[in-house]
């Protein structure tokens, strides 16, 4: 009883913790990860992610990545991935709305380790070499995220409550200029091979004091073969 009483203090803590300015626009973002390969030392996994903005009304991006792991130490994991991506972006010369496209080669570097059995920790480190449509190759990006995910146990369906924190950092412009929080995420088993995320999250972005949030409704379904 008394780890599930941190764990709600923790969440309170960081839902009091949010930015009340986090009212800009309300999107929904569904995403799938498919584990082709599952083994000791590799995994080989499948992403997708569909976002939409505008009060979850219209498409605004969409991504598919390719996912390999090394996880060569009991502690350690690194990632090597590759991204297509397609956002939304506003032609103000043209007056509407278009799609461009972006592909990113991501290299990862990613500790994790727990604190008895009621706390695992994992850090994502992550390098981005983008090529932009119009916009060139010269946009890396640097990003730093921490997890806490606190296990469950009795209480069926419901798996883990966990929150993160992520970072972002671009080289080209030398700016800080996003930060996502997820002060509240549910992991739900559904079988042996699948799992299911439900999660909240305040996307900011912005440079100096001139920053907007979203507020992020977002599903994952996890399967492994």
């Amino acid at each position: 009883m008394n780890r599930v009483k941190f764990v709600f203090i923790m969440i309170i803590f960081f839902l009091l913790a949010m930015p009340a300015y986090a009212q800009d626009d309300f999107q929904v973002w569904s995403q799938v990860a498919v584990k082709m390969i599952d083994t000791k030392k590799f995994d080989l996994t499948t992403f997708a992610d569909l976002r939409k903005g505008h009060d979850a009304e219209d498409v605004v991006l969409y991504f598919v990545s390719e996912k390999m792991a090394f996880d060569l130490w009991k502690y350690l994991s690194l990632g090597l991935n590759y991204t297509y991506l397609n956002s939304k972006v506003n032609n103000k010369v043209a007056s509407r709305s278009e799609f461009k496209e972006q592909h990113r080669a991501e290299v990862e570097v990613n500790p994790h380790w727990g604190v008895g059995d009621w706390l695992k920790i994992s850090v994502r480190n992550r390098v981005e070499f983008r090529w932009i449509e119009d916009n060139g190759s010269h946009n890396t990006r640097y990003r730093h995220r921490w997890t806490f995910t606190f296990p469950l146990k009795g209480m069926k369906a419901l798996q883990a409550v966990y929150f993160n924190s992520e970072l972002f950092y671009d080289q080209a412009k030398h700016e800080y200029n996003e930060n996502r929080t997820v002060p509240l995420g549910l992991k739900f088993k559904i079988n042996d091979k699948a799992s299911f995320d439900l999660y909240y999250m305040i996307q900011s972005k912005g440079v100096s004091r001139n920053w907007s949030s979203n507020q992020v409704l977002g599903t994952l379904v996890s399967v492994s073969f």
